[in-house]
């Protein structure tokens, strides 16, 4: 079970995780200021460098690059 589930867990902790942090770490420090938006913003941004990232791993599993399948996977894994 554990081999199993530790690439989903890993993923998440380390690249969701890791790039809000890294995100909103900057943004706070190059914005001055700390509030919800830049928080928000970098939930965002992370969410879409993790799922933009995701795709090159798909198509060298196989996947056929089209659009429609490029935008589900940005859409399914940005949610």
């Amino acid at each position: 079970d554990g081999c199993v589930l530790y690439g989903g867990i890993a993923e998440e902790v380390i690249a969701r995780w890791g790039l809000m942090n890294l995100v909103a770490f900057f943004s706070i420090m190059f914005a001055k200021q700390n509030s919800n938006l830049v928080i928000c913003m970098a939930i965002i941004i992370s969410a879409l460098l993790f799922a933009v990232g995701q795709i090159p791993a798909y198509v060298a599993a196989g996947c056929n690059a089209t659009r429609r399948f490029i935008y589900s996977l940005v859409l399914l894994s940005f949610w």
